[in-house]
C-alpha cells in the first residue's frame, strides 16, 4: 500500500527544506522537520490542548539548527 502525501504534509516538508536551505545546510535532518512541525498552526493548536510549551521547543530547535 502506498500512502499519498497530503497537502499539509507537503507544506511541512517544504518548510523544513526551506529552513535547511536558509541555514545553508547540506542535508535535511529531523531537527528541520520538527522545527517545521512546531511552527505549523494546526500543530500549535493541537499542542495547546496539552499545555505544551512550543515556544521553548522552537527556541531550542532554532538554536540547535
Amino acid at each position: 500500500m502506498i500512502l499519498e502525501p497530503s497537502e499539509e504534509l507537503q507544506q511541512i516538508y517544504d518548510k523544513a527544506v526551506a529552513i535547511a536551505i536558509d541555514n545553508q545546510h547540506e542535508y535535511l535532518t529531523l531537527e528541520h522537520l520538527v522545527l517545521a512541525i512546531v511552527t505549523d498552526e494546526k500543530f500549535i493548536t493541537f499542542l495547546d490542548g496539552y499545555s505544551g510549551d512550543l515556544n521553548y521547543v522552537r527556541i531550542n530547535l532554532e538554536h540547535f539548527v
